[in-house]
């Protein structure tokens, strides 16, 4: 599972060609009202989740936007990631402070059960994961 943050990406970690996840957002800074657009490129064909951190921490999915959508994506091809109704990924809800967007990328779908209820995401079960102000956290480890 790779794990990339926001406009960040890992391409650190490798030599040459294409990081494995690249995110885009339609500006560097957004205002409390604002629509984001997020795009997405990896470099290997797998499944993608897609986090968003707001100033305060609290953490929702932009993507898969159900758990029991399909999170499959194809490498090399960037997409743009869509809201509910096909609008953009996010509202900006934020009075003040930065928030995160997190991707990671996976050969084999994650699983999220512990995250779900009823075929959507359990807020409830997500207010568990909080995403400090300030602090940034990278994860990578090989994948089969």
């Amino acid at each position: 599972m790779l794990l990339a943050l926001g406009s960040l990406t890992l391409s650190f970690l490798f030599a040459v060609g294409d990081p494995p996840i690249r995110l885009k957002l339609s500006d560097d800074m957004f205002f409390r009202g604002e629509h984001a657009r997020v795009r997405v490129k990896t470099a290997a064909t797998g499944y993608l989740l897609v986090l968003r951190a707001d100033a305060e921490g609290h953490v929702r999915v932009l993507f898969p936007l159900e758990p029991t959508d399909d999170a499959s994506i194809r490498g090399g091809k960037e997409f743009e990631i869509r809201g509910r109704g096909n609008r953009e990924a996010f509202t900006v809800d934020d009075r003040e402070g930065s928030g995160k967007i997190l991707a990671a990328v996976s050969a084999r779908p994650f699983q999220l059960d512990s995250f779900s209820r009823g075929g959507h995401w359990d807020y409830a079960a997500l207010s568990g994961i909080r995403c400090p102000a300030g602090r940034t956290t990278m994860i990578s480890s090989p994948t089969p």
